[in-house]
Protein backbone atom coordinates (compact mmCIF):
# COMPACT_ATOMS: atom_id res chain seq x y z
CA UNK A 1 0.00 0.00 0.00
CA UNK A 2 2.80 2.59 1.01
CA UNK A 3 4.29 2.11 -2.64
CA UNK A 4 0.83 2.58 -4.59
CA UNK A 5 -0.19 5.67 -2.88
CA UNK A 6 3.83 7.14 -3.50
CA UNK A 7 3.02 6.67 -6.81
CA UNK A 8 -0.81 7.93 -7.24
CA UNK A 9 1.36 11.10 -5.87
CA UNK A 10 4.36 11.30 -7.67
CA UNK A 11 6.68 10.51 -5.17
CA UNK A 12 10.12 8.42 -5.50
CA UNK A 13 11.66 9.20 -2.17
CA UNK A 14 12.95 6.01 -1.04
CA UNK A 15 13.09 7.17 2.83
CA UNK A 16 9.73 8.33 2.97
CA UNK A 17 6.95 6.16 4.75
CA UNK A 18 3.21 6.44 4.90
CA UNK A 19 1.97 5.85 8.10
CA UNK A 20 -1.86 6.71 7.35
CA UNK A 21 -4.25 7.91 4.74
CA UNK A 22 -7.90 9.22 6.58
CA UNK A 23 -10.59 12.07 5.69
CA UNK A 24 -11.03 14.68 7.82
CA UNK A 25 -11.91 18.42 7.98
CA UNK A 26 -9.19 20.81 7.68
CA UNK A 27 -9.15 24.66 7.24
CA UNK A 28 -13.24 23.76 6.98
CA UNK A 29 -13.05 21.37 4.23
CA UNK A 30 -13.43 17.70 3.85
CA UNK A 31 -9.74 16.62 3.38
CA UNK A 32 -7.89 14.39 2.13
CA UNK A 33 -4.69 13.72 4.68
CA UNK A 34 -1.91 11.35 4.22
CA UNK A 35 0.44 11.09 7.28
CA UNK A 36 4.13 10.22 6.28
CA UNK A 37 7.52 10.04 8.30
CA UNK A 38 10.78 11.26 6.15
CA UNK A 39 14.17 9.58 8.15
CA UNK A 40 16.60 8.88 5.77
CA UNK A 41 20.27 8.20 7.53
CA UNK A 42 22.32 10.67 8.52
CA UNK A 43 25.48 11.29 6.47
CA UNK A 44 28.01 13.95 7.47
CA UNK A 45 27.50 17.22 9.60
CA UNK A 46 26.32 19.98 7.35
CA UNK A 47 28.46 22.60 9.15
CA UNK A 48 31.85 20.77 10.65
CA UNK A 49 31.64 17.61 7.96
CA UNK A 50 31.56 15.47 10.87
CA UNK A 51 30.88 11.95 9.87
CA UNK A 52 28.27 9.96 10.99
CA UNK A 53 30.81 7.69 13.60
CA UNK A 54 34.69 9.00 14.39
CA UNK A 55 38.08 6.69 14.54
CA UNK A 56 37.15 5.38 17.72
CA UNK A 57 33.57 4.22 17.26
CA UNK A 58 31.81 7.06 18.74
CA UNK A 59 28.71 8.01 17.07
CA UNK A 60 28.82 12.05 16.52
CA UNK A 61 25.54 12.71 14.53
CA UNK A 62 22.67 11.92 15.69
CA UNK A 63 18.81 11.48 15.51
CA UNK A 64 17.07 14.56 17.50
CA UNK A 65 13.17 14.23 17.19
CA UNK A 66 11.17 14.82 14.16
CA UNK A 67 9.52 18.24 12.64
CA UNK A 68 6.03 18.21 11.84
CA UNK A 69 5.46 20.08 8.12
CA UNK A 70 2.06 20.40 6.38
CA UNK A 71 2.69 19.51 2.32
CA UNK A 72 0.15 20.89 0.01
CA UNK A 73 -0.58 19.03 -3.20
CA UNK A 74 -3.04 19.42 -6.04
CA UNK A 75 -6.32 18.34 -5.73
CA UNK A 76 -7.64 14.30 -5.99
CA UNK A 77 -10.71 13.45 -7.14
CA UNK A 78 -11.72 17.30 -6.48
CA UNK A 79 -10.69 16.87 -3.26
CA UNK A 80 -8.02 18.99 -1.62
CA UNK A 81 -4.82 17.15 -0.58
CA UNK A 82 -2.40 17.86 2.57
CA UNK A 83 0.42 15.57 3.87
CA UNK A 84 1.55 15.67 6.91
CA UNK A 85 5.32 15.36 7.19
CA UNK A 86 7.08 14.27 10.29
CA UNK A 87 10.93 15.15 9.21
CA UNK A 88 13.99 13.80 10.93
CA UNK A 89 16.11 16.08 13.03
CA UNK A 90 19.71 15.71 13.72
CA UNK A 91 22.40 17.04 16.07
CA UNK A 92 25.89 17.10 15.78
CA UNK A 93 27.71 16.35 19.02
CA UNK A 94 30.90 18.09 17.61
CA UNK A 95 30.01 21.36 16.78
CA UNK A 96 26.39 21.26 18.44
CA UNK A 97 24.57 21.76 14.72
CA UNK A 98 20.59 21.07 14.46
CA UNK A 99 19.37 20.47 10.98
CA UNK A 100 16.11 18.58 9.45
CA UNK A 101 16.21 15.75 6.84
CA UNK A 102 15.41 18.05 3.39
CA UNK A 103 13.39 16.13 0.59
CA UNK A 104 12.89 17.08 -3.19
CA UNK A 105 9.53 17.81 -2.54
CA UNK A 106 9.25 20.62 0.62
Amino acid sequence: MNDSIKKMLRLIEKDLMITEVSYETFQKKKTLIVDAVFSPAPHTCRNCGSTVVDGNGKVIVVKNGKKETIVRFEQYNHMPLVMRLKKQRYTCKNCRTHWTAQSYFV
